[in-house]
Protein backbone atom coordinates (compact mmCIF):
# COMPACT_ATOMS: atom_id res chain seq x y z
CA UNK A 1 0.00 0.00 0.00
CA UNK A 2 0.79 3.50 0.15
CA UNK A 3 1.93 3.56 -3.76
CA UNK A 4 5.30 2.00 -2.91
CA UNK A 5 6.17 -0.96 -5.76
CA UNK A 6 5.93 -4.57 -4.15
CA UNK A 7 7.11 -7.81 -5.95
CA UNK A 8 3.02 -8.32 -6.82
CA UNK A 9 2.03 -5.36 -8.82
CA UNK A 10 5.61 -6.11 -11.17
CA UNK A 11 3.88 -9.85 -11.20
CA UNK A 12 0.54 -8.85 -12.34
CA UNK A 13 2.15 -7.04 -14.68
CA UNK A 14 5.24 -8.38 -16.11
CA UNK A 15 3.94 -11.91 -16.08
CA UNK A 16 0.81 -13.25 -18.08
CA UNK A 17 -0.16 -15.94 -16.98
CA UNK A 18 -2.50 -18.57 -18.35
CA UNK A 19 -5.12 -20.91 -16.63
CA UNK A 20 -7.15 -23.88 -17.87
CA UNK A 21 -10.31 -22.74 -16.15
CA UNK A 22 -12.66 -25.64 -17.10
CA UNK A 23 -9.98 -28.75 -15.49
CA UNK A 24 -9.43 -26.55 -12.78
CA UNK A 25 -12.98 -26.22 -12.08
CA UNK A 26 -13.74 -29.72 -12.24
CA UNK A 27 -10.20 -30.47 -9.96
CA UNK A 28 -11.41 -28.03 -7.32
CA UNK A 29 -15.22 -28.79 -7.60
CA UNK A 30 -17.22 -28.50 -4.18
CA UNK A 31 -18.73 -32.19 -3.62
CA UNK A 32 -21.60 -32.94 -1.12
CA UNK A 33 -19.93 -34.75 1.55
CA UNK A 34 -22.83 -37.24 3.52
CA UNK A 35 -22.70 -36.57 7.07
CA UNK A 36 -21.58 -39.42 9.79
CA UNK A 37 -23.01 -40.33 12.99
CA UNK A 38 -21.43 -39.39 15.99
CA UNK A 39 -20.65 -42.90 16.44
CA UNK A 40 -18.71 -43.07 13.56
CA UNK A 41 -16.74 -39.86 13.62
CA UNK A 42 -15.96 -40.53 17.25
CA UNK A 43 -14.37 -44.35 16.07
CA UNK A 44 -12.51 -42.76 12.78
CA UNK A 45 -10.62 -39.95 15.36
CA UNK A 46 -9.86 -42.71 17.50
CA UNK A 47 -8.31 -44.57 14.40
CA UNK A 48 -6.94 -41.02 12.44
CA UNK A 49 -4.94 -40.64 15.78
CA UNK A 50 -3.23 -44.18 16.31
CA UNK A 51 -2.42 -43.85 12.71
CA UNK A 52 -0.78 -40.36 13.17
CA UNK A 53 1.07 -41.50 16.60
CA UNK A 54 4.98 -42.38 15.34
CA UNK A 55 5.75 -46.04 15.69
CA UNK A 56 8.51 -46.15 17.68
CA UNK A 57 10.58 -49.84 17.64
CA UNK A 58 14.21 -49.32 18.94
CA UNK A 59 14.90 -48.87 22.77
CA UNK A 60 14.74 -45.76 24.53
CA UNK A 61 18.60 -44.99 24.81
CA UNK A 62 19.25 -45.95 21.42
CA UNK A 63 16.66 -43.51 19.77
CA UNK A 64 17.89 -41.13 21.99
CA UNK A 65 21.70 -41.63 20.34
CA UNK A 66 20.05 -41.76 17.34
CA UNK A 67 18.60 -38.49 17.66
CA UNK A 68 20.83 -36.48 18.62
CA UNK A 69 22.79 -37.56 15.81
CA UNK A 70 21.13 -37.02 12.97
CA UNK A 71 20.13 -33.80 14.11
CA UNK A 72 23.79 -32.44 12.46
CA UNK A 73 22.92 -35.21 9.40
CA UNK A 74 20.65 -34.36 6.06
CA UNK A 75 17.87 -35.38 6.23
CA UNK A 76 16.37 -39.13 5.59
CA UNK A 77 14.90 -38.34 1.74
CA UNK A 78 18.62 -36.53 0.90
CA UNK A 79 21.24 -39.41 2.65
CA UNK A 80 20.69 -42.13 0.44
CA UNK A 81 21.73 -39.73 -2.55
CA UNK A 82 24.57 -38.03 -0.53
CA UNK A 83 26.09 -41.49 0.41
CA UNK A 84 25.93 -43.15 -2.68
CA UNK A 85 27.09 -40.14 -4.60
CA UNK A 86 29.44 -39.85 -1.80
CA UNK A 87 28.74 -35.54 -2.20
CA UNK A 88 31.03 -33.59 0.49
CA UNK A 89 28.81 -30.66 0.34
CA UNK A 90 26.37 -32.93 2.39
CA UNK A 91 28.43 -34.85 4.31
CA UNK A 92 31.69 -33.65 5.92
CA UNK A 93 34.02 -35.88 7.79
CA UNK A 94 32.37 -35.60 11.08
CA UNK A 95 29.12 -36.47 9.48
CA UNK A 96 30.61 -39.65 7.82
CA UNK A 97 31.50 -40.74 11.47
CA UNK A 98 28.08 -39.72 12.56
CA UNK A 99 27.04 -42.24 10.09
CA UNK A 100 29.06 -44.83 10.92
CA UNK A 101 27.81 -44.74 14.52
CA UNK A 102 24.04 -44.54 13.54
CA UNK A 103 24.48 -47.79 11.02
CA UNK A 104 21.74 -50.06 11.13
CA UNK A 105 22.07 -53.96 12.87
CA UNK A 106 20.32 -56.54 11.12
CA UNK A 107 18.30 -57.15 14.24
CA UNK A 108 17.27 -53.55 14.60
CA UNK A 109 16.08 -53.82 10.60
CA UNK A 110 14.26 -57.03 11.01
CA UNK A 111 12.45 -55.72 14.25
CA UNK A 112 11.28 -52.42 12.18
CA UNK A 113 10.69 -53.93 8.84
CA UNK A 114 8.05 -56.52 11.47
CA UNK A 115 6.58 -53.83 13.09
CA UNK A 116 5.74 -51.85 9.74
CA UNK A 117 3.75 -54.93 8.68
CA UNK A 118 1.84 -55.30 11.97
CA UNK A 119 0.63 -51.80 11.76
CA UNK A 120 0.19 -50.74 7.92
CA UNK A 121 0.10 -47.01 7.88
CA UNK A 122 1.35 -45.80 10.79
CA UNK A 123 4.51 -43.44 10.02
CA UNK A 124 7.48 -44.54 11.48
CA UNK A 125 9.42 -42.63 14.07
CA UNK A 126 12.08 -40.37 12.99
CA UNK A 127 15.50 -42.31 13.96
CA UNK A 128 13.31 -46.01 13.11
CA UNK A 129 13.09 -43.85 9.65
CA UNK A 130 16.78 -43.20 9.37
CA UNK A 131 17.59 -46.76 10.46
CA UNK A 132 15.28 -47.91 7.35
CA UNK A 133 16.65 -45.25 4.82
CA UNK A 134 20.33 -46.23 5.75
CA UNK A 135 19.60 -50.25 5.57
CA UNK A 136 18.60 -49.61 1.87
CA UNK A 137 21.65 -48.14 0.80
CA UNK A 138 23.55 -51.29 -0.42
CA UNK A 139 26.90 -51.77 1.05
CA UNK A 140 27.37 -48.79 3.17
CA UNK A 141 30.02 -49.88 5.64
CA UNK A 142 32.38 -50.04 2.91
CA UNK A 143 31.16 -47.48 0.91
CA UNK A 144 31.50 -45.26 4.02
CA UNK A 145 35.04 -46.32 4.86
CA UNK A 146 36.25 -45.81 1.19
CA UNK A 147 34.87 -41.97 1.85
CA UNK A 148 36.27 -41.42 4.87
CA UNK A 149 39.63 -42.65 4.09
CA UNK A 150 39.48 -40.58 0.67
CA UNK A 151 38.60 -37.74 3.16
CA UNK A 152 40.87 -37.90 5.52
CA UNK A 153 44.17 -38.72 3.32
CA UNK A 154 45.22 -35.49 2.36
CA UNK A 155 45.70 -34.33 6.01
CA UNK A 156 47.37 -37.36 7.18
CA UNK A 157 49.70 -36.96 3.96
CA UNK A 158 50.60 -33.35 5.53
CA UNK A 159 51.17 -34.60 8.79
CA UNK A 160 53.68 -37.51 7.94
CA UNK A 161 55.49 -35.04 5.35
CA UNK A 162 55.66 -32.04 7.32
CA UNK A 163 57.47 -34.47 10.64
CA UNK A 164 60.11 -35.70 7.80
CA UNK A 165 60.90 -32.19 6.55
CA UNK A 166 61.08 -31.06 9.60
CA UNK A 167 63.92 -33.89 11.11
CA UNK A 168 65.69 -33.48 7.45
CA UNK A 169 66.19 -29.72 8.25
CA UNK A 170 67.31 -30.61 11.89
CA UNK A 171 70.09 -32.79 11.17
CA UNK A 172 71.05 -29.57 8.66
CA UNK A 173 70.74 -27.47 11.31
CA UNK A 174 72.66 -29.13 13.64
CA UNK A 175 75.70 -29.91 11.15
CA UNK A 176 76.34 -25.99 9.99
CA UNK A 177 76.13 -24.75 13.38
CA UNK A 178 79.27 -22.98 14.05
CA UNK A 179 78.62 -22.02 17.67
CA UNK A 180 77.89 -25.48 18.78
CA UNK A 181 80.63 -26.86 17.77
CA UNK A 182 82.15 -23.87 19.87
CA UNK A 183 80.48 -24.56 22.67
CA UNK A 184 80.94 -28.62 22.06
CA UNK A 185 84.50 -27.97 21.82
CA UNK A 186 85.26 -25.36 25.06
CA UNK A 187 82.77 -27.68 26.90
CA UNK A 188 85.39 -31.12 26.07
CA UNK A 189 88.24 -28.59 27.03
CA UNK A 190 86.83 -27.69 30.34
CA UNK A 191 85.98 -31.70 31.38
CA UNK A 192 88.93 -32.42 29.95
CA UNK A 193 91.25 -30.11 32.79
CA UNK A 194 89.13 -30.20 35.47
CA UNK A 195 88.99 -33.92 35.60
CA UNK A 196 92.59 -34.56 34.19
CA UNK A 197 91.50 -36.72 31.38
CA UNK A 198 92.21 -36.51 27.84
CA UNK A 199 88.90 -37.24 26.57
CA UNK A 200 88.33 -37.45 23.02
CA UNK A 201 84.31 -36.60 23.50
CA UNK A 202 81.76 -37.12 25.48
CA UNK A 203 77.79 -38.72 24.88
CA UNK A 204 75.10 -35.82 24.05
CA UNK A 205 72.96 -36.93 27.14
CA UNK A 206 75.36 -35.05 29.15
CA UNK A 207 74.49 -32.01 27.97
CA UNK A 208 71.43 -32.17 30.05
CA UNK A 209 73.75 -32.16 33.54
CA UNK A 210 75.89 -29.37 32.71
CA UNK A 211 73.81 -26.96 34.14
CA UNK A 212 73.67 -28.91 37.61
CA UNK A 213 77.28 -28.83 38.09
CA UNK A 214 79.05 -25.74 39.79
CA UNK A 215 82.05 -24.23 40.72
CA UNK A 216 82.86 -24.28 43.81
CA UNK A 217 83.75 -20.24 44.47
CA UNK A 218 81.54 -18.49 42.95
CA UNK A 219 78.74 -20.74 42.70
CA UNK A 220 78.68 -20.06 39.04
CA UNK A 221 77.22 -23.06 36.99
CA UNK A 222 79.92 -24.86 34.13
CA UNK A 223 77.62 -23.51 31.37
CA UNK A 224 78.26 -20.22 32.40
CA UNK A 225 82.21 -20.53 32.42
CA UNK A 226 81.40 -21.76 28.94
CA UNK A 227 79.62 -19.68 27.70
CA UNK A 228 82.05 -17.14 28.81
CA UNK A 229 84.89 -18.50 27.06
CA UNK A 230 82.97 -18.96 23.81
CA UNK A 231 82.19 -15.22 23.86
CA UNK A 232 85.86 -14.23 24.55
CA UNK A 233 87.28 -16.59 22.01
CA UNK A 234 84.21 -16.55 19.49
CA UNK A 235 82.97 -13.27 19.44
CA UNK A 236 81.03 -14.32 16.59
CA UNK A 237 79.10 -16.63 18.32
CA UNK A 238 75.28 -16.85 18.66
CA UNK A 239 72.93 -17.61 21.96
CA UNK A 240 72.72 -21.00 19.97
CA UNK A 241 68.71 -21.47 20.26
CA UNK A 242 67.94 -19.29 17.77
CA UNK A 243 69.66 -21.41 14.98
CA UNK A 244 68.19 -24.62 15.38
CA UNK A 245 64.70 -23.66 14.82
CA UNK A 246 63.27 -27.18 13.53
CA UNK A 247 65.43 -28.64 16.55
CA UNK A 248 62.87 -27.67 18.65
CA UNK A 249 60.41 -28.40 16.36
CA UNK A 250 61.31 -32.19 16.47
CA UNK A 251 61.60 -32.22 19.85
CA UNK A 252 57.79 -31.88 19.92
CA UNK A 253 57.00 -34.60 17.42
CA UNK A 254 56.21 -38.14 18.24
CA UNK A 255 58.08 -40.20 15.14
CA UNK A 256 57.18 -43.41 16.81
CA UNK A 257 53.45 -42.23 16.03
CA UNK A 258 54.45 -41.09 12.55
CA UNK A 259 55.79 -44.67 11.84
CA UNK A 260 52.46 -46.20 13.17
CA UNK A 261 50.57 -43.48 11.14
CA UNK A 262 52.41 -44.62 7.88
CA UNK A 263 51.90 -48.16 8.00
CA UNK A 264 48.46 -47.37 9.20
CA UNK A 265 47.65 -45.33 5.88
CA UNK A 266 49.45 -48.02 3.97
CA UNK A 267 46.93 -50.99 5.23
CA UNK A 268 43.93 -48.14 5.08
CA UNK A 269 45.19 -47.67 1.05
CA UNK A 270 45.26 -51.67 0.27
CA UNK A 271 41.84 -52.51 2.32
CA UNK A 272 40.65 -49.40 0.24
CA UNK A 273 40.70 -51.03 -3.30
CA UNK A 274 38.96 -54.12 -1.72
CA UNK A 275 36.60 -51.84 -0.59
CA UNK A 276 36.37 -50.50 -3.81
CA UNK A 277 35.67 -54.08 -5.50
CA UNK A 278 32.64 -54.37 -3.56
CA UNK A 279 31.23 -51.38 -4.02
CA UNK A 280 31.37 -51.70 -7.82
CA UNK A 281 29.18 -54.34 -8.16
CA UNK A 282 26.54 -52.10 -7.07
CA UNK A 283 27.92 -49.24 -8.55
CA UNK A 284 26.36 -48.33 -11.34
CA UNK A 285 28.13 -45.00 -12.30
CA UNK A 286 31.35 -45.86 -14.01
CA UNK A 287 32.35 -41.62 -13.75
CA UNK A 288 32.36 -42.46 -10.26
CA UNK A 289 34.43 -45.80 -10.14
CA UNK A 290 36.77 -44.29 -12.58
CA UNK A 291 37.43 -41.50 -10.03
CA UNK A 292 37.81 -43.34 -7.28
CA UNK A 293 40.37 -45.95 -8.80
CA UNK A 294 42.27 -42.93 -9.73
CA UNK A 295 42.87 -41.82 -6.27
CA UNK A 296 43.64 -44.79 -4.99
CA UNK A 297 46.48 -45.53 -7.75
CA UNK A 298 47.79 -41.94 -6.61
CA UNK A 299 47.50 -42.69 -2.94
CA UNK A 300 49.66 -46.12 -3.29
CA UNK A 301 52.51 -44.06 -5.29
CA UNK A 302 52.36 -41.01 -2.32
CA UNK A 303 52.84 -43.37 0.22
CA UNK A 304 55.69 -45.29 -1.24
CA UNK A 305 57.35 -42.13 -2.03
CA UNK A 306 56.69 -41.25 2.39
CA UNK A 307 58.32 -44.64 2.97
CA UNK A 308 61.00 -43.55 0.84
CA UNK A 309 62.03 -39.89 2.67
CA UNK A 310 61.39 -41.85 5.54
CA UNK A 311 64.12 -44.48 5.41
CA UNK A 312 66.50 -42.10 4.31
CA UNK A 313 65.57 -39.46 7.16
CA UNK A 314 65.92 -42.11 9.20
CA UNK A 315 69.79 -42.89 7.95
CA UNK A 316 70.84 -39.50 8.00
CA UNK A 317 69.85 -39.09 11.61
CA UNK A 318 72.04 -42.50 12.51
CA UNK A 319 74.95 -40.98 10.32
CA UNK A 320 74.59 -38.25 12.69
CA UNK A 321 74.14 -39.93 15.91
CA UNK A 322 77.90 -41.58 15.07
CA UNK A 323 79.37 -38.52 13.51
CA UNK A 324 78.73 -37.09 17.67
CA UNK A 325 80.52 -40.26 19.06
CA UNK A 326 77.29 -42.62 19.90
CA UNK A 327 77.81 -46.33 19.23
CA UNK A 328 75.78 -48.09 16.51
CA UNK A 329 74.08 -49.83 19.08
CA UNK A 330 72.69 -46.67 20.86
CA UNK A 331 72.14 -44.89 17.42
CA UNK A 332 69.94 -47.42 16.50
CA UNK A 333 67.94 -47.49 19.76
CA UNK A 334 67.60 -43.67 19.92
CA UNK A 335 64.72 -41.72 19.96
CA UNK A 336 65.07 -39.21 17.43
CA UNK A 337 62.30 -36.73 19.60
CA UNK A 338 64.56 -37.84 23.07
CA UNK A 339 68.02 -36.98 21.42
CA UNK A 340 66.50 -33.03 19.47
CA UNK A 341 64.85 -32.64 23.01
CA UNK A 342 68.13 -32.69 25.05
CA UNK A 343 70.57 -30.65 22.50
CA UNK A 344 66.70 -27.91 22.25
CA UNK A 345 66.77 -28.12 25.89
CA UNK A 346 70.60 -26.96 26.32
CA UNK A 347 70.38 -24.73 24.00
CA UNK A 348 67.51 -22.85 26.07
CA UNK A 349 69.88 -22.94 29.17
CA UNK A 350 72.90 -21.79 26.88
CA UNK A 351 70.71 -18.74 25.94
CA UNK A 352 69.61 -17.92 29.44
CA UNK A 353 73.20 -18.26 30.65
CA UNK A 354 74.57 -16.18 27.73
CA UNK A 355 71.60 -13.23 28.47
CA UNK A 356 73.02 -13.11 32.51
CA UNK A 357 76.75 -13.22 31.71
CA UNK A 358 76.30 -10.08 28.76
CA UNK A 359 74.20 -8.21 31.96
CA UNK A 360 77.22 -9.08 34.43
CA UNK A 361 79.87 -7.74 32.11
CA UNK A 362 77.65 -4.87 31.24
CA UNK A 363 77.65 -4.14 35.30
CA UNK A 364 81.24 -4.46 35.35
CA UNK A 365 82.47 -2.14 32.68
CA UNK A 366 79.89 0.50 34.03
CA UNK A 367 81.28 0.40 37.66
CA UNK A 368 84.82 0.26 36.08
CA UNK A 369 84.15 3.48 34.39
CA UNK A 370 82.55 5.08 36.34
CA UNK A 371 83.95 8.76 36.77
CA UNK A 372 86.44 7.97 34.25
CA UNK A 373 85.41 11.10 32.31
CA UNK A 374 85.41 13.81 34.66
CA UNK A 375 88.89 12.44 35.92
CA UNK A 376 90.64 13.27 32.96
CA UNK A 377 88.53 16.55 32.22
CA UNK A 378 90.43 17.54 35.25
CA UNK A 379 93.82 16.51 35.12
CA UNK A 380 96.72 18.72 35.95
CA UNK A 381 97.91 20.53 33.09
CA UNK A 382 94.38 20.64 31.61
CA UNK A 383 92.25 23.55 32.36
CA UNK A 384 88.24 22.98 32.31
CA UNK A 385 86.62 24.68 29.20
CA UNK A 386 83.20 26.30 29.64
CA UNK A 387 81.34 26.86 26.95
CA UNK A 388 79.59 30.06 26.48
CA UNK A 389 75.69 29.88 24.92
CA UNK A 390 75.44 30.16 21.64
CA UNK A 391 72.77 32.67 20.61
CA UNK A 392 70.64 32.92 17.55
CA UNK A 393 71.89 34.60 14.43
CA UNK A 394 68.93 36.94 14.41
CA UNK A 395 70.05 38.20 17.90
CA UNK A 396 73.76 38.94 16.87
CA UNK A 397 72.60 40.98 14.01
CA UNK A 398 70.35 42.82 16.22
CA UNK A 399 73.19 43.64 18.72
CA UNK A 400 75.95 44.46 16.54
CA UNK A 401 72.90 46.45 14.72
CA UNK A 402 72.58 48.48 17.76
CA UNK A 403 76.51 48.68 18.76
CA UNK A 404 77.23 50.56 15.54
CA UNK A 405 74.30 53.04 15.36
CA UNK A 406 74.97 53.84 19.01
CA UNK A 407 78.90 54.44 18.69
CA UNK A 408 78.67 55.66 15.16
CA UNK A 409 75.82 58.05 15.55
CA UNK A 410 76.68 61.92 16.71
CA UNK A 411 76.09 62.29 20.91
CA UNK A 412 72.51 63.70 21.78
CA UNK A 413 71.74 66.44 23.92
CA UNK A 414 69.71 65.47 27.29
CA UNK A 415 66.56 66.99 25.42
CA UNK A 416 66.73 65.57 22.05
CA UNK A 417 64.76 62.55 21.03
CA UNK A 418 66.27 59.75 18.96
CA UNK A 419 63.74 57.72 17.28
CA UNK A 420 66.17 55.37 15.82
CA UNK A 421 67.34 54.39 19.14
CA UNK A 422 63.90 53.50 20.00
CA UNK A 423 63.59 51.26 17.42
CA UNK A 424 66.90 49.65 18.26
CA UNK A 425 65.24 48.97 21.71
CA UNK A 426 62.19 47.21 19.83
CA UNK A 427 64.47 44.93 18.08
CA UNK A 428 66.37 43.91 20.78
CA UNK A 429 63.55 43.14 23.21
CA UNK A 430 62.18 40.90 20.06
CA UNK A 431 65.10 38.94 19.70
CA UNK A 432 65.77 38.36 23.07
CA UNK A 433 62.31 36.99 23.85
CA UNK A 434 62.36 34.84 20.49
CA UNK A 435 65.23 33.53 22.06
CA UNK A 436 63.93 32.78 25.13
CA UNK A 437 59.91 32.41 25.44
CA UNK A 438 58.49 31.65 28.69
CA UNK A 439 61.50 32.08 30.68
CA UNK A 440 60.69 35.18 32.22
CA UNK A 441 60.68 34.64 35.87
CA UNK A 442 58.59 36.99 38.25
CA UNK A 443 59.00 37.01 42.24
CA UNK A 444 61.12 38.21 45.23
CA UNK A 445 64.54 39.64 44.47
CA UNK A 446 67.14 37.85 45.92
CA UNK A 447 69.38 38.42 49.08
CA UNK A 448 72.58 39.43 46.20
CA UNK A 449 70.00 41.72 44.48
CA UNK A 450 72.10 45.30 45.87
CA UNK A 451 75.24 43.41 44.94
CA UNK A 452 74.08 42.53 41.15
CA UNK A 453 73.05 46.63 41.35
CA UNK A 454 76.61 47.89 41.83
CA UNK A 455 78.07 45.06 39.15
CA UNK A 456 75.87 46.32 36.48
CA UNK A 457 76.69 50.23 37.59
CA UNK A 458 80.51 49.30 37.31
CA UNK A 459 79.64 47.18 34.11
CA UNK A 460 77.61 50.06 32.61
CA UNK A 461 80.34 52.89 33.22
CA UNK A 462 82.84 50.73 31.62
CA UNK A 463 80.87 49.20 28.69
CA UNK A 464 79.45 51.87 25.70
CA UNK A 465 76.95 50.01 24.64
CA UNK A 466 75.51 49.91 28.47
CA UNK A 467 76.20 53.59 28.83
CA UNK A 468 73.98 54.61 25.77
CA UNK A 469 71.18 52.51 27.30
CA UNK A 470 71.56 54.17 30.23
CA UNK A 471 71.84 57.17 28.48
CA UNK A 472 68.52 56.35 26.10
CA UNK A 473 66.64 55.44 29.48
CA UNK A 474 67.41 58.82 31.27
CA UNK A 475 65.93 60.25 28.16
CA UNK A 476 62.97 58.14 27.85
CA UNK A 477 62.00 59.58 32.10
Amino acid sequence: GGGRPTIWGRVKKDVPVQLDEESLSKLFEERVVEKKSAAEKDANEVDGAAKKEPLQVINRQRAQAIGILIKRLPQYRHVKAAVVSMNSSLLNKDGIESLMKVKPTSDEVREIQEAMKANPGRPLAEPEQYLLTLSSIPELEARLKLWDFKLNFSGAEVDIAEGLMDMKECISELKKSKTLEWVLATLLSIVNFVNGAKADGFDLNFLSHVHDIKDTVHKQSLLYHVVKVVHEQYPSGTDLHSELPHVHQCARVDFESMVKKLKTLEQDSNQSWEYLKVVSKHESSQDLKLQLADFLTDVAERIHVLKVIHRRVTNRFKKFLLFVGMTKDGATSAKNEDICKTISDFSLEYRTAKEKFLSIEKKRRLRDTRGRKIVDELAPGKAPQLESPKRKPVAAAAVAAATTTLLGGREKSPGEEDDSGDGLMTMLAESVMQENPGKRRRGKRTKNSKTRKSLRRTIHDQDPIMEALKLYKGDEK
